[in-house]
């Protein structure tokens, strides 16, 4: 049943973890084969080499997802890290505006203290 499934969906159209998934159930149903080779009726020199084969495939499963799950986290991290510097770059700047506004309200008010308050210089300073 799970062949059938996987051989009718059109892989090209499917998400990553839909990938993953059906990577995940052809695993396990190669598994499934190999825990069948543990019967009586097979001699126990195969028996032997089908446990390494199922070894081999349990860890080669693992270290896929492990790897896809790596990529995943990485991915995120790089997006946060520059989600983070675009907000730095942001607060910069509005301090740096910030501090313009600053500077000329301290130049108005030296102005108007010393009553020297002309149009031109009030264009001046804006």
């Amino acid at each position: 049943m799970t062949v059938l499934c996987l051989g009718s969906i059109d892989i090209f159209r499917l998400t990553n973890d839909e990938k993953l998934e059906y990577f995940n159930e052809a695993l396990i149903l190669i598994c499934v084969y190999h825990f069948l080779c543990f019967t009586d009726f097979v001699d126990i020199l195969v028996r032997e080499y089908v446990g390494i084969s199922l070894v081999f495939f349990s860890i080669f499963n693992v270290s896929i997802n492990l790897l896809v799950l790596l990529i995943a986290t990485f991915k995120r991290i790089l997006f946060v890290q520059k989600k983070l510097r675009y907000k730095y770059r942001v607060w910069k700047i509005k301090r740096k505006n910030k501090a313009k506004k600053v500077l000329q309200m301290e130049k108005l008010n030296e102005l108007v203290s010393s009553r020297n308050l002309t149009k031109e210089k009030i264009e001046e300073i804006m």
